[in-house]
C-alpha cells in the first residue's frame, strides 16, 4: 500500500472521480455521480488531501482542512 499527501489543486479530474467513487460506496451511493458534486465541494475546501493506493487503485482518502499537529512551543 502507497500513501500520499498532496494539496487538491495539484489533484487530476481522473484523481476526483477515483475519491468519489471511494466516497460514494462508504455511503452506499449506487450510483457515484449522484455525490460527485459534494465530493467535489469537499475537495475544494481541503488543504490537504490524503490518500491510500492498492496498487495504482485509490482505496482510501482523508481531507483536512488544516494541519492536525503543530510545532511544540
Amino acid at each position: 500500500m502507497r500513501l500520499s499527501l498532496e494539496q487538491p489543486r495539484k489533484l487530476t479530474e481522473a484523481d476526483h472521480y477515483a475519491i468519489n467513487e471511494v466516497a460514494s460506496a462508504a455511503f452506499g451511493f449506487d450510483n457515484p455521480d449522484d455525490m460527485l458534486e459534494d465530493t467535489l465541494a469537499h475537495i475544494k475546501n481541503a488543504e490537504l488531501v490524503h490518500r491510500a493506493f492498492d496498487g495504482k487503485e485509490t482505496v482510501g482518502f482523508a481531507l483536512y482542512q488544516r494541519s492536525l499537529w503543530q510545532a511544540g512551543h
